[in-house]
């Protein structure tokens, strides 16, 4: 009865907690304009499922979109999650409901987690389904920016399957860890699994410690060989993803490593001096202190409680030159808001407030004055006193900040009142009385946790973006007009995301990149100039906003070398800008008549290039920088020479001349583009998009070199004639890591036989060894008691 009891409420719990998110939800609202917290959502991974949703239903893979920029990977833009098994509802659904019901399924996944990790410790009932609504409402919070939701939600099964694994140990348990391992790579946010597995790493080391009397040297060197083999099987399962990644962080460019203005760290630390610490916790940090006098879970509170510390130091440390050591962890540098290590590290502090939960009644009864002892009991007084700097800040953070639910503060106090209430009459509690006691402060804890979400609702709203009118007429002209011709698509006063091309189809020059194309940032910067370039975007994502055009049509020239050919501006201050700045630059003309709306500004780049021509005259570069400065002394014959970069034709690079031939683009597919093209002598075939690892051609069937052009775009060599020419992008690095996933499956399932296999034997040589007892000699047999039965009680 008791467990149907107990059943009961955590069930009640859980559609309380599912209520309260569904209506959080709904309070966000459905308008589909991004605002601060939710413009990746529009920006980024809309537009990316979209066309991963599009491209595959028409019968290609997402490798590669032609659509953004001068053209980008996208399989290997991480962040995009395609190989995240939940994310496949794209293709059941649309991505907006795909994306609200992936967040959901991430959050189940972290409360499931979270219910097996805090059972495997030997919390109560009470204290499990605590854990469960502060990591699920965690993961439910920061889940509306899709790779970090599918990150961190895996963190607390991780947790429990290291636990197992100690306990059990076997190849059947590494693997395991390992799946859950490469499900969190997958999700897409290689940050937080890297602070993930950091804390992870220093979290098994001291349960082997703590467990050290009772393994021995083999059995820590056992289960940490299979620890660490986890991690090795991930690495081979996720590699399909993995190498095409590396491919991409190797040719790009990441934003700066930056947490803190210079200079501001204390500024930082003394701004919310509750909010580093606490993040969405208020009333959570007296249960805390209570876990620090669980008789029986110490040990893992002062281990939990030590690496939420660390976390903290860690981010300071990257703005505090005297603790800069605290955070010189391999890689760290190479991530952006190192903030982020305190999201992660917000598990531990829901387990240690878990554990408080489960500890109740292990300390003594609320007493500001010890009479047995005849003296002032530190713990409960500096509980009091912290209890009054909670309601203190919180009344000043309700009545005077915001108007909505300012009844907060007065809930809070009464909680507080019952909590010490409960607390004070706790001697005279029978069992049962305690343990409905645990479950009251679970529930006032997790009303405390929740209730103030109802006015400040941490979940930005999604739905599918809708057109303005300008936009609609924009897109109209572009698909009528532009044909494979590069835009620039210049918003009106309303949104608009940058990947807009990816989303509906045609050349657009702009992009919002996880990883910016180190070729393609450098190009903008050298046409910029660095000092203006570092001074207006210290941090490049690929998206060129007001900043960047002001020198795109200034310097038409250079900017005729990418293909831009057309401006496509709505009527708005922007536009207005657009126009005047084009208006002072001949290479600009505008286009009006019949064929262009009223409400459109449209200009046209007379120097131009096409999307592919042919040239017989070449220069060759050294670098990078020597290409870039020739393709700046190309004013002349800029349509009949390239720059080539470590090219090397068959041909001498000859007199300009116009009888070279034609050339057309007669097909372009997402990873196919297909050229045709008629030559009177040897040339180069030059197509204006990003040259890039993978990218193969072949002239009539035969595969041919690739050369770099003009820093940033493909070169081939055809002889005289009539030619087909064929640009496949083929990662080598998708095939080997294909290759390298199928083989790490292959020796998964061979060491999983063997495993059976040698577990059978054993199972049956123990049984065939087994002597019969008399009914005496079993009655006089007395259990031995080994010890503590799993890790989580040894950690006590």
């Amino acid at each position: 009865m008791r467990r149907l009891y107990s059943a009961g409420l955590a069930a009640g719990a859980f559609l309380v907690f599912v209520a309260v998110c569904l209506h959080i939800m709904r309070a966000a609202g459905s308008t589909p304009y991004p605002t601060v917290a939710n413009a990746d959502l529009y920006d980024y991974f809309y537009p990316y499922l979209v066309f991963a949703r599009e491209t595959i239903a028409a019968g290609s893979l997402p490798l590669w979109t032609p659509f953004q920029a001068t053209g980008s990977p996208v399989f290997a833009a991480i962040q995009t999650g395609l190989l995240y098994p939940f994310n496949w509802i794209i293709f059941l659904f649309g991505v907006p409901a795909a994306l609200t019901i992936v967040h959901f399924l991430n959050v189940m996944v972290s409360v499931a987690g979270t219910i097996l990790y805090a059972r495997r410790l030997g919390l109560n009932a009470p204290a499990v389904a605590f854990a469960a609504v502060c990591v699920g409402f965690t993961t439910f919070t920061r889940g509306f920016h899709p790779a970090t939701g599918a990150t961190i939600c895996w963190m607390p099964l991780i947790f429990f399957l290291a636990h197992r694994l100690f306990d059990k140990p076997g190849f059947a348990g590494c693997v395991m860890l390992a799946a859950a391992l490469s499900m969190s790579f997958l999700g897409g946010n290689i940050q937080y699994l890297y602070y993930m597995s950091g804390i992870l790493a220093v979290y098994c080391v001291f349960i082997l410690l703590f467990s050290r009397n009772e393994y021995r040297v083999r059995g820590l060197a056992l289960r940490y060989g299979l620890f660490v083999l986890a991690f090795v099987l991930m690495a081979g399962l996720v590699s399909i993803q993995m190498l095409p990644t590396l491919e991409l962080v190797h040719n790009s460019t990441r934003e700066l490593s930056r947490t803190f203005p210079e200079g501001s760290p204390f500024d930082y630390l003394l701004a919310a001096p509750l909010a580093i610490l606490l993040g969405n916790f208020t009333s959570l940090t007296l249960i805390v202190a209570l876990a620090f006098g669980s008789k029986k879970h110490l040990r893992i509170v002062l281990l939990l409680a030590a690496l939420r510390v660390y976390s903290i130091v860690f981010v300071l440390s990257k703005g505090m030159p005297a603790i800069s050591f605290l955070g010189n962890l391999p890689l760290s540098d190479t991530f952006r808001w190192h903030i982020r290590m305190l999201d992660v590290s917000m598990f531990m502090f829901s387990i240690v407030a878990a554990i408080g939960v489960s500890s109740l009644f292990d300390r003594e009864p609320f007493r500001i004055w010890d009479r047995a002892k005849g003296r002032l009991s530190l713990f409960w007084f500096f509980i009091s006193g912290f209890t009054l700097y909670l309601l203190y800040m919180n009344f000043k953070r309700f009545l005077l900040n915001t108007e909505k639910f300012s009844l907060y503060p007065y809930l809070l106090f009464a909680g507080f009142l019952l909590f010490f209430f409960l607390m004070m009459r706790s001697p005279g509690f029978s069992g049962v009385a305690k343990k409905r006691a645990a479950w009251a402060v679970a529930i006032l804890l997790s009303a405390d946790f929740l209730l103030p979400m109802f006015s400040f609702p941490p979940v930005p709203a999604f739905a599918k973006p809708r057109p303005t009118g300008s936009l609609e007429a924009q897109l109209e002209w572009i698909r009528k007009n532009a044909a494979t011709e590069r835009v620039l698509l210049i918003p009106g006063d309303n949104w608009c995301t940058p990947n807009v091309g990816s989303i509906y189809g045609f050349f657009n020059i702009n992009s919002y990149e996880t990883f910016t194309l180190s070729r393609w940032k450098n190009f903008l910067q050298f046409v910029m100039g660095p000092v203006e370039m570092e001074a207006k975007d210290l941090t490049f994502n690929g998206a060129i906003t007001r900043k960047h055009l002001d020198a795109l049509i200034r310097d038409a020239h250079m900017t005729g070398l990418t293909s831009l050919r057309y401006l496509v501006a709505a009527e708005s201050r922007w536009g207005e800008l657009v126009q005047r700045e084009a208006a002072q630059n001949p290479a600009w003309k505008p286009l009006a008549g019949d064929a262009v709306p009223a409400d459109l500004l449209m200009f046209e780049n007379r120097m131009a290039l096409p999307r592919t021509y042919l040239v017989s005259v070449y220069v060759i570069a050294r670098d990078e920088t020597d290409s870039l400065q020739k393709m700046r002394e190309l004013t002349s014959g800029r349509s009949s020479s390239v720059v080539l970069e470590g090219g090397a034709p068959s041909f001498a690079s000859a007199v300009a001349t116009a009888d070279l031939g034609e050339i057309e683009i007669t097909g372009y597919d997402r990873n196919e583009v297909t050229v045709h093209a008629a030559t009177r002598r040897p040339c180069l075939a030059v197509l204006t998009d990003t040259f890039y690892p993978g990218w193969a051609a072949y002239v009539d069937g035969a595969k041919a070199p690739i050369w770099r052009a003009n820093s940033l775009f493909r070169a081939v060599e055809i002889p005289p004639g009539e030619h087909m020419i064929a640009f496949r992008y083929e990662p080598a690095s998708l095939r080997w890591g294909a290759r390298i996933s199928v083989l790490t499956v292959i020796g998964i399932l061979i060491g999983l036989f063997f495993e059976h296999r040698l577990w059978k034997k054993r199972k049956n040589r123990e049984v065939a060894h087994e002597k019969p007892q008399s009914a005496a000699e079993s009655a006089a047999t007395v259990p031995s008691v080994s010890g503590p039965t799993s890790t989580g009680e040894r950690l006590g």
